[in-house]
């Protein structure tokens, strides 16, 4: 195996000395050569030169060689080595202490200490590579909250710290400070600018990022109508004062208005109403003083006005709004407000209700401020326009008010107005075009409520009226009639006139509808609601389709149907009775050959379903702390034990005997049961004379049928004419030749 070990170069001797402890050029060789070198060097400082430089040579070496130790091996085992190897050296200094009487062995003694050195260097890199690495996490841990320190004096003094954290726990106090000067300052230099100038730029970025969001959110505010664009009464009456009047508190102009803010005498007249004062206009403009008094009445007066009205829900701004007030009056207001925030309508200098708005108004001055603070901060242009646009277009839709896109043409980009650029003109018509068309939903939606409502109260008016004149044919009900007439409903109050003295005649003698009575009855158990029922029963005593006894029993039925719509009309009992029903209405349908319906297996299953929710009511009557558990398995019992009566089974021989059945097309008989005995007389062969005649009560099945009728009858069996007429033949049991005999 190769000798891995790192020993020293066997040119260097260690000397002492008080100030260095370097190692020199061992001086042991007795070679003439040697010797003329040394020489030669004493006269020649050039020479002497080149010998140092060769040995500086050699110290590097040695140093080098102590570098790769320390990253090639466990430090204690290089020592070791290059100790064995120094040893020899030694040796050769002790003998010149003896020659000499010194002592400089002793203070060599170890390993070569360029070598030593070569490791403490390379351990001060490796710390000052650390050192980056520990900083960087010191920062990612946000360690002193140093992630949000802007300042760079706090910054610096937050890196010196955690330096020096770090060093003394590295234990740098401890390595040779020329080492820790030519090795590790370098390294901390490089790490502390590294992390300060990382964190400036993320801070940088950070208060992009955090103005941009703070300037989205406050254009939110401001188009939202945060504040609801409003300013201190003495802050507009201030800007008021500028527009009306140019700040002069004499001047009266030709129409009779005068003062700061231009007060003509009908205003002056609502204070001194307000008051009991008496002040004229020629009055009012000498004083200053009053002026200030009135003008704050003025405005707070105008922004209770406001306040009530709710339109800065819709997204107006209070000041703009003060200023239509102050310029149009109450009915300007309203009038503007019903406009979209677009009236035309102006003063006698053509200052027109929404140009005083948007003067007054206030958001759009306020975002361009923003704006051109965001941009100044970092924000990008484009960003900042699109945040603008975008804002002022969500709040225009949300509110659905068109007057807040009117903010966009108040905002300038630095190279002219937002309102100019393509893409935000394209933006701001398909808001506006949006706007349009969720208002006319939203109009439409009011009216289909308001329909619906009015529908709603007339089947109320309607129900209550038949059932109050029902119970009380003679009572008064004028209260009624006025309630219809109220409602705009003329109709139903002449209904509910005439049904009231329909009811107070005789009552006519009439055939009731009972099958109409009967789903009537299933629906109102099923749920109908009370206003339709009420409702259909009283349409159906004026078309004489039940009595009014019948209609004061459905009435009843309402109550009983609430009382126990808990059971009758929970899912899983609807569930099991409509499953019910459909076996009843498959197995007891019955129709002839020619589909006409013999038997109707729905007015059976009307029938068992009236049973069954008498049985139910019968046994929550009987049992009303039962839980529903015990109702739904109640439910299921009775339906099973009604299914299983004859009224709702279908015959044991339908399979044999019903009339759409034909030879060959009889049902099979269940699994396990003998095959019911045919009650139908057998096939007569032709020429056979017994039972030639046919018995009376057996009727020509195709009488009254025409061809087509019975070919196309044919033609659904899949047979010819002459095959379809001997199955049925045989199936009804009638003899066409005893008919023709007779």
């Amino acid at each position: 195996m190769a000798d891995t070990r790192i020993l020293p170069d066997a040119a260097l001797a260690p000397t002492a000395s008080p100030v260095d402890r370097f190692a020199v050029p061992v001086r042991q060789s007795t070679s003439g050569i040697d010797q003329l070198a040394e020489s030669l060097a004493r006269v020649n400082p050039k020479l002497q030169g080149i010998i140092n430089t060769q040995q500086k040579r050699r110290i590097e070496s040695e140093e080098a060689k102590g570098i790769v130790a320390a990253g090639t091996m466990d430090p204690s085992l290089g020592l070791a080595d290059n100790k064995a190897g120094w040893g020899g050296l030694l040796e050769s200094v002790r003998k010149q202490d003896a020659q000499r009487g010194t002592n400089n062995a002793d203070a060599l003694l170890g390993a070569s200490p360029h070598f030593k050195r070569g490791m403490v260097k390379a351990k001060a890199q490796r710390l000052g590579l650390g050192l980056q690495s520990h900083l960087q996490m010191q920062w990612q841990n946000d360690v002193g909250g140093i992630k949000s320190a802007d300042d760079p004096k706090v910054v610096q003094d937050w890196v010196q710290a955690q330096t020096l954290a770090y060093s003394e726990a590295a234990g740098i106090g401890n390595i040779d400070p020329l080492i820790v000067a030519e090795v590790f300052e370098n390294r901390v230099a490089t790490a502390q600018e590294s992390l300060f100038s990382g964190h400036m730029s993320y801070r940088a970025q950070k208060r992009v990022g955090e103005f941009g969001e703070e300037f989205a959110a406050n254009i939110g505010l401001l188009a939202s109508g945060a504040g609801n664009g409003a300013s201190s009464v003495d802050d507009f009456m201030a800007r008021m004062t500028q527009s009306e009047s140019g700040g002069r508190s004499s001047v009266i102009n030709s129409e009779g208005y005068g003062g700061w803010m231009q007060f003509g005498q009908d205003r002056l007249d609502d204070y001194n109403r307000a008051y009991g004062t008496n002040i004229t206009v020629r009055e009012f403009v000498k004083n200053e003083a009053l002026q200030a008094k009135v003008g704050r009445w003025h405005i707070n007066a105008i922004d209770k006005e406001i306040a009530a009205s709710g339109y800065l829900d819709l997204g107006y701004s209070l000041d703009g709004l003060r200023a239509v007030r102050h310029l149009g009056g109450w009915g300007g207001v309203e009038k503007f407000v019903a406009s979209g925030g677009k009236s035309k309508i102006a003063d006698s200098n053509g200052t027109s209700l929404t140009d005083y708005y948007r003067k007054f108004a206030g958001p759009s001055s306020q975002m361009q401020v923003l704006a051109d603070e965001a941009v100044s901060n970092g924000v990008d242009k484009k960003v900042v326009n699109k945040n603008l646009v975008d804002t002022i277009i969500a709040e225009a839709l949300a509110t659905g008010n068109p007057a807040i896109l009117d903010n966009i043409d108040g905002l300038d980009t630095g190279n002219g107005p937002l309102a100019n650029i393509a893409w935000v003109k394209a933006a701001r018509v398909r808001a506006e075009e949006q706007i349009s068309d969720n208002q006319w939903e939203d109009e439409s939606r009011k009216v289909t409520l308001e329909n619906r409502d009015r529908a709603a109260n007339t089947r109320r008016m309607t129900a209550e009226g038949y059932q109050a004149i029902l119970k009380a044919p003679f009572g008064d009900i004028t209260s009624l009639l006025d309630e219809a007439n109220g409602a705009g409903e003329a109709e139903l109050a002449r209904s509910l006139y005439n049904w009231q003295q329909q009811l107070q005649k005789d009552e006519k003698s009439f055939d009731t509808d009972t099958t109409g009575l009967a789903l009537l009855r299933l629906e109102i158990f099923k749920g109908m609601p009370a206003d339709e029922a009420s409702l259909a029963i009283a349409e159906g005593v004026l078309s004489q389709r039940w009595t009014n006894s019948e209609a004061e029993t459905l009435f009843d039925e309402l109550s009983v149907a609430d009382a126990n719509k808990d059971v009758l009309q929970d899912p899983n009992v609807r569930k099991w009775v409509t499953n019910m029903r459909g076996e009843i209405i498959e197995d007891l349908t019955v129709r002839d050959f020619f589909g006409e319906l013999i038997t109707s297996g729905k007015e059976i299953a009307n029938r068992f379903e009236e049973e069954w929710t008498d049985e139910m009511i019968i046994f929550k009557e009987d049992n009303p702390d039962a839980s529903m558990a015990r109702f739904r398995k109640e439910a299921r019992s009775i339906a099973r034990r009604l299914r299983g009566q004859a009224d709702y089974q279908r015959p044991k021989d339908a399979g044999l005997n019903q009339p759409t059945q034909l030879d060959g097309e009889t049902a099979p008989t269940p699994a396990g049961q003998p095959e019911a005995p045919s009650s139908q007389p057998p096939i007569q062969k032709r020429g056979d004379r017994r039972g030639s005649q046919n018995t009376p009560e057996v009727a020509d099945p195709f009488e009254g049928k025409s061809d087509a009728e019975i070919a196309a009858a044919a033609q659904a069996r899949g047979v010819d004419v002459e095959t379809f007429k001997q199955k049925v033949y045989a199936a009804t049991g009638f003899n066409p030749e005893g008919a023709a005999g007779r």
